[in-house]
């Protein structure tokens, strides 16, 4: 077990590149070592030739010189004495230089199979140790999304039956049960609904949608959920779409919701500037070049330029300290962008890096506005 656990992750990784590292130096070397073989081979030929020759040459009669060429393929008589045949020595040059060949291009292909496999082993150990990330940050979240609501409508259960509470008070702590219960269910159906698209059993069911309504109801249900955090909404007009109705609304709330729950832990972490305790939202729905485009503004944590497109992936959370300041399984943002996918739009974050909020825009295409007769 101990074992198994020193080579999970990078551990592993480093294992394998090592062992790769000595198998790709190996193959060189025996191609390089092959090679320089070959060539010192001919070379001791040619030297055994040489010497054959003025053997020859010095020990025997022009007579006894013609028939003992007969017997010796490689040499041949030139005005009485003994010398290398060209044919046979090109013949030579030519087999040394076939198996040179031979030995480069096996090698090489051999080599270039070894890189492709260090290469898939590097990328598909990377991408499994995202995934054990995004799995251990979905697990964590999982608990934190279940046991909140859980708590709250407990301890509201528990005052309840222990009390003889007044009517404000009744209502108060039936409206807290009630929103922790539309938390649950908004969880549980981010969850099914990811499920659902990672199948591919999500089927678009087309109507025609206000979207400005739609934007409306999300704003007020993100002002009762998050009271502390000032929303301002600007509606252009009234563009209407023909599109997935559900899957609209997975994007226009998941964003929006995204937007306040990063203000609210901004606001809680009582930064100065843009991230300070009056961070807030702005939400814009306007037409633009033929586009319906919904821009959602936070004065929140931000991040990374370069965590943009990871941020739309299943289970993906910037950071460790942003999961544990902010609310969420890390299925929003990827389900808005499978809805976006679906209608043929985008979907993209921008910022200016932690603590320098962040926008996100959405822009459903011309086709998407235009009802089928």
């Amino acid at each position: 077990m101990t074992f198994a656990r020193s080579l999970d992750g990078k551990g592993l990784l480093v294992t394998m590149l090592i062992l790769f590292g000595v198998c790709f130096a190996q193959a060189t070397y025996w191609v390089v070592d092959q090679m320089g073989f070959a060539r010192s081979f001919y070379d001791e030929v040619e030297q055994v030739l040489e010497r054959e020759k003025v053997w020859a040459n010095q020990s025997m009669n022009p007579a006894e010189r013609a028939l003992w060429v007969k017997d010796h393929p490689h040499l041949a008589l030139d005005a009485g004495e003994v010398v290398f045949s060209p044919a046979a020595l090109a013949r030579i040059e030519r087999d040394v230089a076939s198996r040179i060949n031979r030995y480069r291009w096996e090698g090489a292909f051999f080599l270039v199979v070894l890189a492709l496999g260090i290469a898939v082993l590097v990328r598909t150990l990377r991408q499994h140790s995202r995934l054990l990330q995004r799995q251990r940050n979905f697990m964590a979240s999982v608990g934190h999304e279940l046991k909140s609501p859980l708590a709250s409508i407990k301890l509201s259960a528990e005052t309840l039956e222990l009390r003889d509470c007044p009517p404000e008070q009744v209502r108060s702590l039936t409206g807290r049960m009630l929103q922790a219960v539309t938390r649950l269910e908004t969880f549980i159906g981010n969850v099914m609904e990811s499920a659902r698209l990672e199948a591919g059993e999500r089927d678009p069911q087309r109507q025609e949608v206000r979207l400005a309504t739609v934007v409306r109801d999300a704003v007020d249900q993100a002002g009762t959920r998050y009271p502390d955090v000032p929303i301002e909404a600007q509606v252009h007009g009234a563009p209407t779409l023909f599109a997935d109705a559900i899957g609209v609304q997975a994007v226009v709330q998941n964003l929006i919701d995204n937007a306040c729950k990063s203000a609210q832990a901004a606001g809680t972490a009582g930064n100065a500037g843009a991230t300070g305790a009056n961070a807030s939202v702005h939400v814009e729905l306007l037409e633009e070049h033929r586009r319906i485009v919904l821009r959602v503004q936070d004065q929140g944590l931000g991040f990374a330029p370069e965590e943009a497109s990871r941020l739309f992936q299943r289970f993906y959370r910037v950071g460790d300290e942003l999961t544990r300041k902010t609310k969420g399984s890390g299925l929003g943002l990827y389900i808005a962008k499978a809805a976006m996918d679906m209608e043929g739009g985008t979907l993209d974050a921008q910022s200016a890096g932690p603590g320098s909020g962040a926008t996100f825009t959405a822009r459903w295409p011309k086709r998407a506005m235009e009802a089928s007769a």
